[in-house]
């Protein structure tokens, strides 16, 4: 099974976790850049569209290359690669959950939007109007589809009993508690 080759080899829940970083850093970008070029036009987001407030600036500026995303990813693939030789399988097992269905759904989050995007480009009078959404709703959006998923994984482990889903629903209940205490934060006025 696959979970238990993920399991067995640390270096290949980090290299996993690691292309699967990369795919969201760079959705992020495209759909900045998309947002910069025409979404806005119709879609306002407060604040900005990047959820992770790290990262913020680099994303408003669209860096392509982030050296603090670089390396913040090479620390984090390091560590899970080095908890896969320090943790007891189980253990292990568990982490490489949370760590690799927690990036899997901020993924298709960016598949779901980019796909807007196309539609959009194609079909540019399929949306009509203005819509303004603010970072305490946009931060509680993703609190409560971040939560839903957690509870969906929660119930797949009960069906196949893999600790692997149970990282992923504590991860996911983990963030959707940051993204609610992120939604009370008070943004700084940009003139």
């Amino acid at each position: 099974m696959l979970i238990d080759t993920l399991a067995e080899n640390p270096w290949l829940v980090a290299v996993t976790w690691g292309v699967l970083s990369i795919f969201d850093f760079t959705a992020t970008m495209v759909y900045s850049k998309a947002y910069r070029e025409f979404l806005s036009v119709n879609i306002t987001y407060e604040g900005g569209m990047e959820m992770n407030p790290v990262f913020e600036k680099d994303v408003q500026q669209l860096r392509w290359f982030s050296p603090r995303y670089f390396v913040s990813m090479l620390v984090v693939a390091l560590l899970i690669a080095l908890a896969g030789i320090w943790f007891p399988t189980v253990w292990f097992e568990m982490l490489a959950g949370a760590a690799l269905l927690l990036v899997l759904i901020t993924d298709l989050r960016h598949i779901e939007n980019l796909g807007i995007v196309w539609f959009l480009i194609s079909n540019p009078n399929s949306f009509k109007g203005k819509i303004e959404q603010s970072y305490a709703l946009s931060q509680r959006r993703v609190a409560v589809g971040t939560f839903n998923i957690g509870m969906l994984y929660l119930i797949v482990f009960f069906l196949v009993g893999r600790v692997f889903f149970i990282g992923g629903a504590v991860i996911c209940v983990l963030f959707a508690i940051r993204h609610l205490l992120l939604s009370s934060r008070k943004l700084r006025k940009t003139s």
